[in-house]
């Protein structure tokens, strides 16, 4: 079977929707974030490598295509809901 690809913009649109919604699932917890950023950064780096390669990959992205998209994806701490 081939391998489905996808539109070189798609994994960044996915991406984005994507990383808008863990604001607003970190935001949803009561860790005080200015004290937690350390702890907060990890689990985001961890849904990065397990949780979105596997929602990417039942999209047919590739987890090497999404592991490029988003080796250097932080989050960014001067957003209002997670500063």
């Amino acid at each position: 079977m081939m391998p489905r690809h996808q539109p070189p913009g798609s994994i960044w649109i996915a991406a984005i929707g994507i990383v808008l919604s863990i604001g607003m699932n970190f935001s949803a917890t009561n860790i005080s974030f200015a004290q937690n950023k350390p702890l907060l950064e990890r689990k985001f780096q961890k849904w990065l490598a397990k949780d979105l390669v596997q929602l990417a990959g039942e999209a047919g992205i590739r987890a090497k295509t999404v592991k490029m998209a988003t080796a250097k994806l932080t989050l960014d701490w001067k957003l209002p809901d997670l500063a």
